[in-house]
């Protein structure tokens, strides 16, 4: 009976420790659990205010990063679809992001250009102005450099860079156009520029047909010419432009070229003005290049030389029939003069002077009528082949001949 009095004190003693005890775990461990409800709270409530853009849950293959979708979804589809490169850089110029674009530029994967020191893919000759562009980046600064790609191939590149003042983690925003097809654009401009100049000055006429006959180019000086703006011709089918061409010669020898893909050289009269031209037309797989020049005044110089030919030539053959009628009469006076009787040593030399100066003027004249003839195309000159060693012994007879003659004609 003593036992069982003393065995409820002993209970209460070690009893209530144990109580006391797990009421503080208890106490503690629903503080915490309220700590966590209100850390979830606290998190729920900032998705909800749009303060999160993603959630790293931890699991068995290691931490993944979901990217919360909201308002600015959009903004990152437009920024990943963007023609020109976008590139976030640190206040060190570190590449924190770049768009697929960027990438594209400088030819490589996007994850291996973040980290990269964006100044080390400036060529040395731009990185003073790449300099210069982050010094002037709060007011947002614009120029152009050259990148270089992997292959030390040089990009051309336009850069516009803004400083975001964040906060947390200010940084710069670059926005990078490849002006290589700009720059190629701009090379084949000047070049085509260039020829334009040439054709313009050059003092020929120039204009080139497409295979539909429509004009493509037209110089300053065919302009001109055609008294019309050469953009008022461009685009134009020159047959409907000039009417009057149609079925003449330009006509016939600009589709022989064509037809043929032969250059044609002719001379026509002219479809616009009166005067005539010097065409030169050149085919090519696109169309017809033509040059051509006015050359009615050559062609009038050229006429009135002819004319004074023709009338040369008459003249001369009127001169050797006028000359050849009195040298008739003269033979037979001389002829009487001999036959007069004998006559004393002077008389003789002065009958046989006149003969012999007579005997000349006849060749002369024959002479200027021969050159008639031939001019009219009364004579016809034959070829043939001749002796050197024939010609030598007539050369020899000839000057015997002329220098008795002359000694003859001496006077005593």
């Amino acid at each position: 009976m003593s036992r069982k009095k003393n065995s409820g004190p002993l209970q209460s003693d070690t009893v209530m420790p144990a109580l006391r005890h797990d009421l503080e775990v208890t106490r503690s461990e629903c503080e915490e659990l309220r700590r966590q409800l209100q850390e979830a709270q606290e998190v729920l409530d900032a998705i909800r205010q749009g303060e999160v853009d993603a959630v790293v849950v931890r699991g068995a293959p290691g931490n993944k990063v979901y990217t919360l979708e909201g308002a600015d979804r959009p903004y990152r589809l437009f920024v990943e679809e963007m023609q020109q490169g976008a590139v976030t850089l640190s206040p060190a110029g570190i590449i924190v992001y770049c768009n697929q674009c960027f990438a594209g530029i400088m030819g490589r994967p996007e994850r291996p250009l973040v980290g990269k020191q964006f100044r080390e893919m400036v060529t040395p000759a731009s990185r003073n102005v790449y300099d210069a562009l982050l010094a002037q980046a709060k007011e947002r600064a614009a120029g152009e450099v050259e990148l270089m790609t992997p292959g030390d191939r040089t990009v051309p590149a336009s850069l516009a860079i803004n400083l975001f003042p964040a906060e947390d983690a200010p940084g710069y925003c670059v926005v990078v156009q490849d002006l290589t097809h700009q720059r190629h654009h701009e090379k084949l401009v000047a070049a085509e520029r260039r020829i334009r100049d040439i054709l313009d000055s050059i003092t020929d006429c120039y204009f080139a047909l497409d295979q539909d006959w429509r004009f493509v180019e037209v110089n300053a000086r065919a302009a001109e010419y055609f008294d019309k703006p050469a953009m008022a011709l461009i685009g134009k089918v020159k047959w409907e432009e000039f009417p009057r061409a149609v079925g003449g010669e330009f006509d016939l020898q600009f589709h022989k070229a064509m037809a043929e893909q032969t250059p044609v050289h002719f001379e026509a009269h002219s479809h616009t003005r009166d005067g005539w031209c010097e065409v030169h037309a050149y085919p090519n797989p696109y169309g017809l290049a033509v040059y051509f020049r006015d050359i009615t005044a050559r062609k009038e110089a050229k006429e009135a030389l002819q004319e004074a030919d023709r009338r040369k030539d008459e003249f001369l053959a009127m001169l050797g029939h006028e000359l050849r009628n009195p040298l008739v009469p003269i033979a037979n006076a001389v002829d009487l003069l001999r036959g007069m009787g004998p006559a004393n040593e002077m008389q003789q030399r002065a009958h046989d002077m006149i003969d012999r100066q007579l005997t000349h003027l006849v060749r002369l004249v024959d002479d200027l009528l021969d050159v008639s003839r031939i001019s009219h195309g009364k004579i016809l000159l034959r070829k043939e082949v001749f002796e050197l060693r024939r010609a030598n012994e007539i050369l020899k007879a000839a000057s015997v001949f002329f220098a008795s003659e002359l000694d003859t004609d001496r006077p005593k």
